[in-house]
């Protein structure tokens, strides 16, 4: 149906009068369209010039509408009966609303959106809900319009649909109309009346989550153990943002460099280790990582009758994975030191290692830590920067359904290796269940998924190094309820050949350790593969 171009301005007031202003041309201060706007509950009506009728509602208070005019065909339905004015009309033309467009309903024309100044109205109850953010005009301000901005407590109007706005309760107990939903979303919630909207909730629940540094003072650690394992978490943080950011970043990538492994260093390799180094020297007696090639100072001062601390560190683990976005993390084992027995990084890591951890780098960022008190305990990255407590006891299932390696090796595994996975892809194991297999190709990442669901994860040939891959998370698995294994002996039992030995290394499940142990023969050969 055409629309006559023809627009004017309306002052409705208490007299009900239309007065007209320009032919065809709109202010350049009101929205060319007609949508979502003020409601009007005391109804006008004018027949112009032309013999066209329009309609309109007002509050009765001089507010500013634009108007379009009527076809018609579309007047023809007020002047046959079907459009009222006055009082009867507002009852009737509530009764018979089936939406608010901007369109004519029963010879009524929904006033347009209201100029800067001139707040509209939310009168649909399902787009609104409590704790939705919503902006509110209180009573005392509707002549001026002043919105006030809140959350909803409590929905005051019962009904689905209200044509003044729907009234609401605020948390801080502001009572009003709501105008307008935070975000500006309620002009896309009335452009489809089937549509319930769904606020977020505010984020406030995750700053009562107990953060890092509160959990280690409830938990009563001792002091230059909690420095240590801040510094890690700190250096963890930092790297997490910057791995966000890796894909728009040109000055980070291949360094052309090789470390002491003989493997190819990305650039990110190198920057994390710098993190690392940069966060944990000040509160360390030394350290060690897989980027370096000896032990590195720390500038911790020892102080009589208090404990010291070293690590070990794999500042990133899995970054063959950074160049299409796929999970990494980082990995560190702490270590008390003692004068009289030596370096703890020459004797087998149970002796001296008192608390592991790991960072997960993927969809979110998870900190996992053993060995700070009775459980072992898992921690998140808020969008601050904080690390904030999300699972305060995780047990690692008895057994799993998953094994994790990478299968693409099967001609050369040990025969005892190739017989257990034959058995469990079949449910011929002891556990009696068929098992799956996942593979990530970053030990954090596989290892993270088996501590939560179950089964285990590894590498049967010697290629994960023992202090800072293998005993760290073998140690956590332990904590956990779990077991770590180089496939004959437990991990942390091994004594260190040197600083960066080698060993084949299972993690994962109790029992599915067991049985796996119990095939025998599941160490391969250290043969080595281009990556």
């Amino acid at each position: 149906m055409p629309w006559s171009g023809r627009m004017l301005i309306a002052f409705l007031g208490s007299s009900s009068r239309i007065r007209r202003q320009g032919q065809g041309l709109l202010p350049p201060t009101l929205p060319p369209s007609s949508s979502h706007s003020s409601s009007w509950p005391v109804q006008a009506r004018a027949l112009l010039q032309s013999g066209e009728i329009i309609t309109a509602r007002s509050g009765g208070d001089g507010q500013r509408c634009c108007l379009s005019m009527m076809s018609s065909n579309d007047s023809k339905d007020i002047r046959s009966g079907r459009g009222r004015s006055g009082r009867n009309a507002n009852r009737s033309n509530s009764r018979n609303r089936k939406g608010n467009h901007g369109r004519m309903r029963r010879g009524r024309l929904e006033p347009p959106t209201p100029p800067p100044g001139q707040p509209g109205r939310e009168r649909h109850r399902s787009c609104i809900c409590i704790g939705s953010d919503v902006y509110v005009v209180k009573k005392e301000d509707q002549r001026t319009g002043r919105e006030s901005k809140g959350t909803v407590s409590r929905l005051l109007t019962k009904s689905a649909y209200h044509p003044r706005g729907i009234k609401v309760m605020l948390r801080n107990g502001v009572v009003g109309r709501v105008t307008r939903i935070s975000g500006d979303t309620a002009a896309a919630a009335a452009n489809d009346n089937d549509a319930t909207l769904t606020i977020p909730s505010s984020e406030s629940n995750i700053a009562k989550k107990r953060s890092l540094s509160e959990y280690l003072r409830e938990e009563g650690m001792d002091g230059n153990l909690s420095h240590v394992v801040m510094a890690a978490a700190k250096a963890s943080s930092c790297i997490a943002d910057d791995l966000r950011k890796l894909s728009l970043l040109d000055g980070v990538e291949r360094s052309g460099s090789v470390n002491v492994q003989g493997e190819e260093q990305k650039g990110m390799d190198v920057h994390a280790n710098a993190i690392f180094i940069r966060h944990l020297k000040p509160v360390v007696v030394t350290m060690v990582s897989e980027e370096e090639e000896g032990i590195l100072p720390g500038n911790a001062v020892r102080s009589p009758g208090k404990a010291q601390y070293e690590i070990a560190f794999d500042p990133l683990d899995g970054s063959s994975n950074l160049d299409v976005a796929a999970p990494t993390g980082s990995i560190f084992g702490i270590f008390r030191r003692s004068d009289d027995a030596g370096s703890p990084f020459e004797s087998p890591p149970r002796q001296s290692m008192v608390a592991a951890g790991y960072t997960l780098y993927s969809s979110s960022t998870e900190l996992v830590l053993a060995g700070l008190g009775k459980h072992v305990v898992g921690f998140t990255l808020d969008p601050q920067g904080t690390f904030r407590l999300s699972n305060p006891g995780i047990v690692c299932p008895d057994r799993g359904p998953y094994y994790s390696l990478n299968e693409a090796r099967e001609p050369d595994w040990p025969d005892g290796l190739r017989r257990w996975i034959d058995d469990a892809k079949r449910g011929r194991t002891p556990a009696g269940t068929a098992y799956s297999a996942r593979y990530v190709c970053s030990l954090a990442a596989d290892f993270h998924r088996t501590l939560l669901k179950g089964g285990w994860a590894g590498n049967p040939r010697p290629h994960l190094r023992l202090l800072y891959e293998a005993a760290p998370l073998a140690f956590v698995a332990e904590k956990a309820g779990g077991a770590g294994s180089d496939g004959v002996a437990k991990l942390l039992d091994v004594e260190p050949a040197g600083l960066h030995h080698r060993v084949c290394c299972f993690l994962g499940s109790k029992l599915d350790m067991e049985d796996l142990v119990a095939y025998g023969d599941v160490q391969q050969k250290g043969k080595q593969y281009e990556t």
